[in-house]
């Protein structure tokens, strides 16, 4: 499926302002990104006085010792929050739920 009229020149003149418009856009984003890019490199952190020797720096006084973690402690059973009751006519009051309590227990 071609197009029957292919005059790109005029399709270039009609289409002249979209064309410009876009040339100018991609010119700005381009200077802007040099830019940004001359900032951070003119921004960057400057090392600063580097001749700090190791005998001004303070001395190392102790260590700190390390500890052992904390012994593990029985933690609280957990609790299953009691859930309201379902409105009427929905379909969660016909399902019956089981607690932990009323799961008989497993015969082996």
């Amino acid at each position: 499926m071609s197009a029957e009229k292919t005059d790109v020149d005029k399709q270039a003149r009609e289409h002249a302002a979209p064309l410009s418009g876009m040339a100018v856009l991609v010119a700005a984003v381009f200077l802007g990104f040099l830019v940004w890019f001359a900032w951070v490199f003119t921004q960057g952190e400057d090392p600063g006085d580097v001749s700090v020797s190791v005998e001004t720096a303070a001395p190392v006084t102790e260590t700190t010792p390390v500890t052992e973690p904390a012994p593990v402690t029985e933690t609280a059973p957990t609790t299953t929050p009691e859930t309201p009751p379902a409105a009427e006519g929905t379909l969660e009051e016909s399902v019956p739920t089981e607690t932990p309590e009323q799961t008989p227990p497993a015969s082996e």
